[in-house]
Formats: C-alpha cells, structure tokens, sequence
C-alpha cells in the first residue's frame, strides 16, 4: 500500500508571492498603532517599524547595499536588529544573522563566504573584512521618492548557518516564500493579532525566523527576550506581564522547564517543541498538567526552513515505542519517504525527502554541494526537487510520520559545528568556547559554561536532564576555554558546578596524557578537520538464521562498547587533537527494525538505518541495528566510523561480538602498537592536475547511492597472477594494479590515471584509524598491461610508499580518480552458539572517488573481485564493462599481455 497524496502534501502554500517586508507594510497600513516589537519598558508599533526600516534601507541603498547582495548584521537581539533586518530586506537583500559571542576569526569568514561588502553592526565593531554600517542613534525621515524594492516569493531572504559537521560555517540561502508558506492562517499552527511569543532563540538559528516571522505576518507582538535562554521564570513572567500565549522550545529547554516549573506553562495556548528527539517523560507530564495547551512536535532541517512536519501530541503519543510521531507536512511542503528514487510503501522505512516551497535556493557559493544534497527524483511522472535529509522514516496506517533511524547531525535539527572542535550548545548549535583569560577564575568560566548550556550551574547537571553528549559539550567548551582536557569521566565524578572547579584548581592539568586521553593520529585529525559524511562509516552485515535472542544481541554489542576504549570515546581536536574515553559514553541501542517480508528487503532497510550519520565530536562512532526478515531469520548490522577503529581487524570485531553472546560477557582488550614517523604528505602535488576521467554512456542523476558489483573468482586465480608476479619480478599488488589501470585505460580512454591504494600506517599511543591514501599516478607504459607496465607500476607504488601517502579526506577529488585495494583478510565472520550466520557484503554508504575495484580473499582460496561505483558520475554499463574485462583477464591469463 502506497501513502496517499494527502498524506504527503501539506495545504497549498497561500502566500502571496512578495516580500516578507510587504507583508509587514500591509499591516503597518492597515493597523499602524498595534505593537510589533516589546523589549522591557519599549514599544515600536507597526507603523513606527515600517517608517524607521523604511529610512534604514534609503540609507543602506545610498550606502551600496542592492538586490541580490546578502548583508551581514551583527547586532544583539533587540529592536535595532529587527528594524536592521526588515532595512535590508527592504533593499531587495538577503539578511544573514551573526552572533556577537563568535571569535573575530569566524566572523570574518563567515563576512567572505557571504562576498559581503558592508556588514551592519554597532559603532565601533572590530574590523571585519566589510565596510561597517551603524543604526542611526535617533529618528531620521524617510527621503522622498524612496520606494521599497519589489521582490517576489523566490527572492533570496535569509541566510542561516550551518556546517552539517564539516568544521566550517555553511550559508544556507532560502527565499522569501520558505518562510512565508508556514505562516498563513490554515498553517500548523494559530497565529494572528493576538499572538504575543517571546524572540529568544540564537540569532543565526532558522527558529529566529519561526520566533519572529510567525507573529509580524501575521499583525501579533514579538516579545523580546534579553537573556541568554527563556527560563522557567522568564516565561512565567512573559505570560503574566505581556500576555504571551505561544512559545517555542526545544526539547532538553522544554524538559527543563518541565522539571523546574511544570506550572510556568500556564496561561499559553500553544506550545512548540523539538529540535532534538523529545523526552515521552516529560511531554507526558506537560499533557497529563495542561491538557487544553496545544503542543505541537515541530520537525524539519534547516535546509527546508524551520518546520516540515509537525504533530500536535496526545497522551498517547508519549506510550508509542517508536517515540512521538513527527507528524504530517505544514503548508507548501511535500514529504516523500524514499528507497533511493523509489516510493516507500506504509509500513516501510526509507530516507525523509522534502519537497516544496520551503527548499533553500541552496548553499552560497557552493554549487557542488547544492547538487549533491538537493536532488531530483521522479514521482508519479514528475521530475521533483528534493532535500535529503539522512533521516529515515516511514508512514502508519493513518499518514502520520514515523522517525525510524538516529537523526543525521548533518544540517537537519541540528547539529552544527563552527570552526573545528567548537561543541554544540544545548540547542544544537555552535557555541563557540571563549578564549580563558589571564586571571580569569576557573569557578567563574564552570559557572559559565553551566549556565549557557543548561541554563543554571546551582544543580548537578545529571538532574537537569542532561546525558553523556551534554556532558561532552561542557567538557569541550571548557577545555578551550581553560586550555587543558576536561575528562567526561571527571565531570561524572564532579557533576556540580562547585565540585568540578575543585577538581580543576587542586590538579596540574598541563599534559593532556591522562588515562581516558588519547592523541589521534594524523589521519584521525583529517576525517575531524575534514569529514568525508559517511564515506568514512564502515558498514557491516550478516544473515542470521534461528532462534536469535535480541537482547543477549544487544548485550554483547554493549560489552564490545565497554571493552574498547575507541568505542565509547568522543573525538575532538581542541585543546589538541585527541579521543576522550569514558564508561560514561553509552553503548548504541540495538535498534530493532520492523519486519520485513524477505531477506533483501531486510537487507534495504537495515542499510538505509544504518546510513544515519555518526557524531564523533559526541561519543557517537558507531550503530547496530536488527531487521527481522521472517520467520527465524533476521539481518544483522553495525556501522562503525572509521576514526574508532582501533587498528584492529573487522574481524576481531565480530569475534568479539560472538563471544560477548555466547558467553555473556567480553574482556577488556587493550592491543600495543609499534611507534613509527609521521607520514609526510609528499604525494600532494605529484598527482595533481589528472584529467577527469571520461565514462561511456550516461550517469544517473537520480541514483539514491553508491552500487556494487561483486564477482566470485575460483583460487586458481591467485596461482595465476603470483605466476605472472613472478615472472615480471614483482608483487600481487603491483600484478593487479597494472591489470586494473589498463582495463580502466580501455573502458575510459584515459592514458593518465591517479589511483588511490588504501594503506595502513600506525603510531605511538594513538587510538582508531591509521588508513591513509598513497596517490599513484599511471600514465604512459605503466597502462600497456605488459611486464613492462608492471614494473613501471611497481615503481610508482614504491614511490608513494616513501612519500607517507595523504589521509583519506585530503586525497579525494583530483588526487584519485578510482581506488584500488588489494584486502588480505577474509569477510568477517559471526559465530553465534546454536545460529547459522553469513556475512553479507553492503555497497558502501559512499565512496570516496568514483569507482572503487577491491579483491577479497575468500576461504576456499579465491577471491571476490568488488567493483563499487557511484551511478550519479559513472555509468552502470561502464562499471559493469570494467568489471567484466578485469575479470576476464583474471580468470584467463594465458590471453593477456603479461604472459
């Protein structure tokens, strides 16, 4: 059964097609004296708002400022930055809001990346790379003849910020009508004349413009909040004093409340919530307290514009095991829960895609990116503009919305990161630790940090609802700012605010060598400084037939947890690049999945479970998950990152796993490994400048993921090539990799070709990954698949071996076009007591180059040969015509050149 159109397409979007300043305007005309802005004893009425921007933008457009330029404010939340924003939206511009708290370093980036050429900021500001705007102090007149510009709905309005883990500021643009679509008066919500709601959420964060925009399109009062956080009795007093009677909350600020004081509530008629996987506890408590309040579960990323989806929350909601349903889509919006291109039935999970209105034009100055994560599909003979959100979800019996997977941290609500290692604040934005200053007293920056992400440093943060990811927060942002580590570990033991400056003034904290800190090794550091999304995640899988126990499953995954220090570590590059172990880090769940009628089917939805990004920066570095495929028999899985990987074989993994089952419980492992140099990336400029290789046929611009073709080759195969090794005085490797280079050369066309060989370096004390890519360039009689080839092939493997190679994340592009690896272990196997279990090889969640061409051995003494290929860039024909000829020449030596 297919979802009905109904179910996936919210009310039509009623905006009128203009600026969100036009609308403002209209009720300036209509209602000049009702009040738009309150900020302690000050009232602007609509008609002052709209006379004052209007002289603001007159002077911003003689000062330069156009329609199309996106215009950076730097102001605090206040009136001034209201007027400011509807000035420059007035100008025909996009606003981009800066947050005051950022180093002067992001600042700037952030002004570059915006191609900014005036920044509108107070008097006096730093030097920013743009000319300097300031408010004018007192009232100035509108000029006559001044007009606002006109713009239409698909005019740029907004710039959010937001990295999606890449370390580095992303500037997300949406136009007029995203935000205008969710506020008409069918939309999810009411809003109208009457509505009075505090403006209290980070400045740079889309729920600004939920916070904002809901009340001045439609004639109510912004009520703005200058303290850091709504608290319990900021909102008390905002009910009382003001009269304000809807509000927005995230999750762990709404808990909060709840916990402090439930009846702070009171007086409200609707209240939204999300922005982090909500609390049944708490919601169940505010129901069961304020029944006739409506709350709503707003969801949706950043990249479709503050809400997709929303659902207004009942009693029974909070006992649903599956978590409060995200909802159905808000006006001008189109959800579709996809298996690549293709429709999910109800009952079945797949990835959130979101279409519509609120879409982003896309990232600034970033088209590959844009291309990469706004898609089109084809649906119901329609070529549609999707948003992929890496969340996985699936539709009920009654089309309603299900989250079914670990929420991407990848610009959807919303983990973002700054610069590297800045830690989340308590709404999942940056937070940007202050530098410790000289004389500055620990007790005053703990104190600090408390109140900023809890909102109260005078509870231990255990009761304040917070778990081991808030903890990781605290700990990181204070030990930028104290500029030494601060354990998980040692918080636990010192969960107040007092207790742990104690700590912290009676201990040296000048090494970072404590127990549960580890230094990374240099390749760790790039997939930190540098994510590849998930080509960095290790995905594995097997079929388990009889009578599985889930829970001694679930068991042994957390006995792996606890007997690896990589495993329930988080990764974070500031004070020093290091993995922070603690028992305190939780295991993953064992997510079960719901059934699923065969074993390919089951395969396809532990897959797209197992897609979900991983956190490092938050402990978060791996999943399992268990999709039951019919009788006795399920599907297995783990997704691992690869920064966590201990150096030690996939296979151990498994082994460990198997014997935490069988046996109920796993020994602590602790595995030394030798001290070796430091890779030297000598290998960055030799490969630079290779063609782009060419690919018969035509791509698919609307494949969901990267494809793979696996061909069993019999063991006389390996005989044959170290025959042929032999003869041409060389190596397996250099054997294989003038085979594959040559075929490549024959599919492309290509003479040059830069191909990445995945090897393994290791360190001192170091934990996790040590895969580094060594770039070889093959060119000229290295591609002639001759004894010749070989050994030019031969010598340029040599020749990156000296030069150290470069981390997987620096080598991708231009350094390699495709990656051979030639593996020497066979498929990890999973030996459960009383079960029959095989392993299943997946398709890499991504690839890092176009086309990866692998071997496994295999225990009979063949081999697979694996072709994986990313369908959007390589044509399936091509891959399988690549394929087809290595194999071929493997199977059929005597046929080939090098004989």
């Amino acid at each position: 059964m297919q979802p009905h159109s109904s179910w996936t397409t919210g009310r039509p979007c009623a905006s009128h097609g203009e600026g969100l300043h036009e609308a403002v305007a209209r009720t300036a005309l209509a209602r000049p004296n009702a009040p738009a802005l309150v900020s302690g004893q000050t009232t602007i009425t609509y008609g002052e708002l709209h006379r004052t921007a209007d002289a603001w933008a007159a002077r911003l457009i003689d000062a330069g400022v156009a329609k199309g330029h996106c215009v950076p404010i730097l102001l605090p939340r206040s009136t001034d930055l209201v007027i400011a924003l509807l000035a420059v939206l007035k100008t025909g511009a996009a606003y981009a809001l800066l947050d005051s708290a950022w180093p002067a370093h992001r600042l700037a980036e952030v002004v570059a990346d915006l191609g900014a050429e005036l920044i509108v900021c107070a008097a006096g500001a730093a030097d920013l790379g743009a000319r300097a705007w300031s408010p004018p102090g007192g009232p100035v007149p509108v000029p006559d003849g001044y007009r606002p510009v006109a713009v239409g709905g698909r005019d740029p309005a907004t710039v959010f910020l937001t990295s999606g883990g890449t370390g580095r500021p992303r500037c997300v643009l949406t136009p007029h009508a995203a935000t205008a679509r969710l506020f008409q008066h069918d939309g999810f919500a009411r809003f109208g004349a009457h509505t009075v709601m505090p403006l209290a959420a980070p400045l740079p964060w889309d729920a600004f413009s939920l916070e904002l925009w809901s009340v001045l399109l439609n004639g109510g009062t912004s009520l703005i909040v200058d303290e850091p956080h709504l608290t319990a009795a900021g909102l008390r007093g905002a009910v009382e004093n003001h009269g304000t009677d809807i509000v927005w909350l995230t999750g762990s600020r709404f808990n909060m409340i709840v916990d402090e004081d439930l009846d702070a509530f009171q007086g409200l008629r609707q209240v939204m919530i999300g922005g982090e996987r909500l609390s049944a506890g708490h919601v169940a408590r505010f129901v069961a307290r304020h029944p006739v309040i409506v709350l709503l579960n707003g969801y949706g990323p950043v990249e479709s514009t503050v809400f997709a989806t929303t659902h207004r929350v009942t009693a029974a909601d909070c006992e649903r095991p599956g978590g409060i349903p995200l909802g159905r889509p808000v006006p001008g919006t189109q959800i579709h829960v996809l298996d690549g291109a293709r429709p999910c039935a109800v009952g079945e999970t797949g990835e959130i895609c979101i279409a519509g209105a609120g879409l982003a034009i896309g990232y600034l100055g970033d088209a590959e990116l844009t291309a990469v994560r706004f898609t089109h599909v084809r649906l119901d003979g329609r070529r549609v503009r999707v948003y992929r959100t890496g969340d996985l979800g699936a539709w009920d019996q009654d089309g309603v919305l299900h989250l079914r997977g670990r929420r991407g941290r990848a610009g959807g609500r919303r983990a973002v990161v700054s610069v590297p290692a800045v830690p989340f604040t308590e709404r999942g934005k940056p937070g940007e630790p202050l530098p410790h200053r000289a004389g500055e007293h620990a007790g005053e920056l703990v104190a600090q940090t408390f109140t900023e992400i809890l909102g109260r440093a005078d509870r231990p943060f255990t009761e304040l609802g917070a778990g081991p990811h808030v903890a990781g927060r605290i700990c990181a942002r204070l030990s930028e700012r104290l500029g030494r580590p601060v354990p998980i570990s040692r918080l636990y033991q010192h969960p107040t605010a007092a207790g742990l400056t104690a700590w912290l003034e009676t201990t040296d904290g000048t090494t970072p060598a404590t127990s549960d800190v580890t230094l990374l090794t240099p390749a760790q550091t790039a997939l930190l400084t540098n994510p590849r999304g998930r080509a960095a995640h290790r995905l594995l899988t097997w079929i388990i037939d009889g009578d599985l126990d889930p829970a001694a499953l679930e068991s042994a995954v957390a006995a792996v947890h606890r007997a690896h220090d990589p495993l329930r570590a988080a990764y974070l590059l500031r004070p020093k690049p290091a993995a922070w172990s603690s028992p305190d880090v939780p295991p993953p769940p064992l997510e079960v999945l719901p059934p699923s009628p065969d074993r390919a089917a089951a395969l396809s939805a532990l897959r797209l479970a197992l897609s979900a990004p991983l956190n490092p920066a938050e402990g978060e570095v791996w999943h399992a998950a268990l999709a039951p495929a019919g009788k006795d028999r399920a599907v297995f899985g783990l997704a691992v990152h690869a920064i966590a990987l201990e150096g030690w074989p996939e296979r151990e993994l498994a082994a460990d796993l198997a014997a935490a089952y069988n046996h109920g419980r796993l020994t602590s492992r602790r595995r030394p490994r030798p001290v070796t140099a430091e890779p030297v990336a000598g290998l960055l400029a030799e490969p630079s400048g290779v063609p782009r290789l060419s690919w018969p046929g035509e791509p698919d611009p609307d494949a969901g993921g990267p494809r793979h073709l696996e061909t069993p080759l019999p063991p006389a195969v390996m005989a044959h090539v170290d025959t042929l090794a032999a003869r041409a005085r060389a190596c397996r490797l250099s054997v294989l990799l003038a085979l594959c280079a040559s075929n490549l050369a024959e599919v492309t066309g290509s003479r040059d070709l830069a191909v990445g060989l995945p090897a393994p370096q290791e360190y001192g004390p170091a934990a996790g990954c040590h895969a580094h890519l060594l770039g070889v360039r093959l060119r000229g009689r290295a591609l002639a698949g001759d004894p010749v080839a070989v050994r030019e092939t031969g010598t340029a493997v040599a020749r990156a071996m000296a030069g150290g190679g470069v981390p997987f994340p620096e080598a991708a592009g231009p350094l390699c076009q495709v990656v051979f690896a030639l593996r020497d272990t066979l498929p990890p196997g999973l030996p459960l007591a009383g079960l029959r279990t095989a392993y299943a090889r997946q398709p890499y969640l991504e690839l890092t180059a176009e086309l990866h061409a692998e071997t496994w051995p295999r225990a009979d003494g063949g081999m697979d040969l694996v072709v994986s290929y990313d369908p959007r860039i390589v044509p399936g024909a091509a891959a399988e015509e690549f394929a087809k000829r290595f194999a071929d020449r493997l199977r059929t030596p005597g046929d080939h050149a090098l004989l």
